[in-house]
């Protein structure tokens, strides 16, 4: 089994070790975003209506990972290698 995890567009197969790494290491950090405060109350975005705004991260909300069966991979794995092999 293994977790696909997309990051920057990049669909990543990680290892139970390699998700653990992820989360230790981005869990509890600060989020970067912007806040809707009302047009012409804010200091950038459509109307002057937002503002920066950095809160704290909940991992759950905004981290996305999905499971790959090891049968689902070694069959993609197999169908690469008889492309291959036909080419």
């Amino acid at each position: 089994m293994k977790y696909l995890l997309k990051i920057n567009g990049t669909d990543c197969l990680l290892t139970h070790e390699q998700v653990n790494t992820i989360v230790e290491t981005i869990e509890g950090c600060e989020t970067y975003g912007e806040k809707h405060v009302g047009a012409d109350k804010g200091t950038q975005g459509y109307n002057n209506s937002y503002i920066p705004f950095i809160g704290q991260s909940h991992l759950h909300e905004w981290l996305k990972i999905n499971v790959m069966s090891d049968d689902l991979i070694e069959t993609i794995k197999l169908r690469m290698k008889l492309e291959k092999a036909s080419e």
